[in-house]
């Protein structure tokens, strides 16, 4: 799973957008700022008592779904828009996209159905974890495949917004302007790692160490990952052996976190923020730059000859990975994979060994697909029905037991999603995964 990030463009620049509590946004403004429609008399107030306003160049477009223009001087078809959802008068998220993108969101039937109630009693609480600040901490036993948490974001943004540079500081406080008070101040109380300057302004800021990257597949743009950023969701630290999975349902439009492997009572819930097939220098300097901290993790503590070591087995799975990848990029579903030319069952079987010995469940469920159909290449029966329900177990600890795939496999071989997890889930993941290899 990677974070979103942003960077400057030029001129009327472009921004490609890839955790402590501080102070909250400007309260300068008592008053809530008008927004008059570009060309006629309509008038909106923002909503009363947010921390955050709306800048002078913006302008209402329209009330039902409520839009606004972040910039009026910026032609309409170029410029970004904010979209208020569910509703005007009690925004809990703002959508930001051009025109064209916000109008096909707001026309979308799932804003009619509510939002995914949170469970009563939630799996996990957010707290302070040692010296990271707040995390999250599994309050019981979370099986593998289990949704820790699912809700939809509180910001969400295409990467390419035009934004004029006198607007660079107020164009984010702009766009959660419109958010309800409630939803302000959940956005506020999460982590700002980055320095703040005039082009990164604290919102910009939280933003940055925050979004997560998401693929919206309905979206007029499906092939961009769009930023999101969450309550909880974006409380989970980084671990380079992460014990979580982050993935968005368009279909809902909600972010959510399953459990890659067993999480016992009391373990932090973790996601990774950078590539985690990396060498540990790598990742430690991506870390340091970008989120401003300086990763501990047990991978990262390790000694300079298991260090070593480790990072020899993850470039070993990333390469392979990679060269996968390359050839099936353009492949459709039900066709047979390509394998690296020499690639071998007892290659693919010691990279997958290597993977679930480093804790990389991601990688190693795509290891166990690749090395079950080397077997079946192989004619290797035995081999080829044992590799393919290891990559569907580690397959639906990503996606989830409710995902579409597991169900559907579920119940082809008689059995419910509920039995089949259980069955899956009688072994422990010393039994699933083998020894780890950094303890």
């Amino acid at each position: 799973m990677k974070r979103g990030f942003l960077n400057k463009g030029a001129s009327a620049r472009r921004l490609t957008t890839t955790k402590s509590s501080a102070t909250s946004g400007s309260d300068s403004a008592e008053k809530p700022m008008q927004l008059s429609r570009a060309g006629k008399d309509t008038v909106v107030a923002a909503t009363q008592g947010s921390k955050f306003q709306f800048s002078g160049v913006c302008r209402l477009h329209s009330n039902s779904p409520r839009i606004i223009v972040s910039d009026y001087r910026i032609p309409s078809f170029y410029a970004t828009h904010f979209l208020y959802l569910p509703s005007a008068d009690n925004a809990t998220m703002v959508y930001i996209d051009s025109l064209k993108g916000v109008q096909t969101v707001s026309a979308w039937p799932l804003w009619t159905q509510p939002a995914p109630s949170p469970p009563a009693n939630p799996p996990f609480e957010i707290r302070e974890c040692d010296d990271k600040g707040l995390g999250m901490i599994a309050l019981r036993r979370i099986a593998r495949g289990e949704v820790i948490v699912r809700q939809r974001p509180l910001l969400f943004s295409h990467p390419t917004l035009h934004i004029n540079p006198d607007q660079m500081h107020t164009f984010f406080e702009s766009a959660l302007a419109g958010l309800s008070p409630d939803t302000q101040s959940a956005f506020n109380s999460l982590r700002n790692a980055q320095l703040e300057t005039e082009d990164v302004p604290r919102s910009r800021g939280i933003i940055l160490t925050n979004a997560l990257a998401t693929q919206v597949p309905q979206s007029h743009d499906p092939t961009a990952n769009y930023n999101a950023v969450f309550a909880s969701l974006s409380r989970a630290n980084h671990d380079c052996s992460p014990n979580a999975h982050y993935s968005f349902s368009a279909g809902t439009f909600t972010g959510r976190l399953t459990a890659l492997r067993i999480i016992q009572p009391g373990e932090e819930i973790t996601l990774g923020y950078t590539d985690i097939e990396l060498p540990r220098a790598q990742r430690r300097q991506v870390l340091a730059t970008k989120f401003k901290f300086d990763c501990g993790c047990t991978t990262c503590c390790l000694s300079p000859k298991k260090a070593t070591e480790s990072d020899t087995r993850r470039a070993a799975i990333a390469a392979f990975l990679i060269r996968i990848n390359e050839l099936n990029v353009n492949t459709t579903e039900g066709t047979e994979p390509l394998f690296p030319e020499g690639a071998s069952l007892a290659r693919a079987s010691e990279l997958l060994r290597w993977a679930e010995g480093e804790r990389l469940i991601e990688a190693a469920s795509k290891l166990a697909m690749a090395a079950a159909g080397l077997a079946y290449k192989e004619n290797n029966t035995s081999e080829t029905t044992r590799l393919a329900l290891r990559a569907i177990n580690y397959l639906r600890a990503e996606e989830g037991n409710d995902s579409p795939h597991f169900v559907r496999f579920a119940r082809g071989t008689g059995f419910s999603p509920e039995q089949m997890a259980a069955k899956f889930d009688s072994s422990s993941d010393e039994e699933m995964m083998g020894p780890n290899l950094n303890a």
